[in-house]
């Protein structure tokens, strides 16, 4: 894999996660690579929710599950896929805080929404979420996932 640190490239030679340790070498590749993960998201404790017209807005305590499964490497110029590296990593972690929505189906076919533009319309909605945030919280808008 591919990291950059403070503006200088380096590829991963080794990586020792029992020690929470990488082996790197300073290079300048014609690639670069990203991750594929799988993430689930679990509900562990509502805190606050409220009702506003057909919609449940809530929000809470949730425990983030993400597995590194692979990475691809992709030809800077053309963004060409090069290649894929399996992984075989332990699953991480992280226990924060989230906002949920829930929409009866019913009410989104009613308005129009195929069930083939739910997804669409979820992942267009998340980012303008995540682009609103910093306007009413401290936080960066890359400190935000969805």
């Amino acid at each position: 894999a591919v990291y950059v640190h403070q503006g200088e490239t380096y590829v991963v030679e080794e990586l020792n996660e029992q020690d929470h340790c990488a082996i790197v070498t300073r290079s300048n590749p014609d690639y670069y690579t990203q991750a594929r993960d799988i993430t689930q998201t679990e509900v562990l404790q509502p805190l606050r929710g409220q009702d506003w017209g057909g919609v449940r807005v809530d929000f809470g305590e949730v425990k983030v599950t993400t597995k590194v499964v692979s990475f691809q490497r992709k030809a800077f110029i053309s963004n060409e896929i090069l290649g894929e590296e399996p992984l075989d990593l332990a699953a991480r972690e992280l226990f924060t805080k989230a906002v949920w929505f829930t929409i009866d189906e019913r009410r989104l076919a009613g308005a129009g929404l195929a069930a083939a533009r739910v997804p669409g319309a979820l992942h267009a909605a998340e980012h303008a979420g995540i682009g609103l945030l910093p306007l009413v919280a401290s936080s960066d808008r890359w400190d935000i996932g969805g």
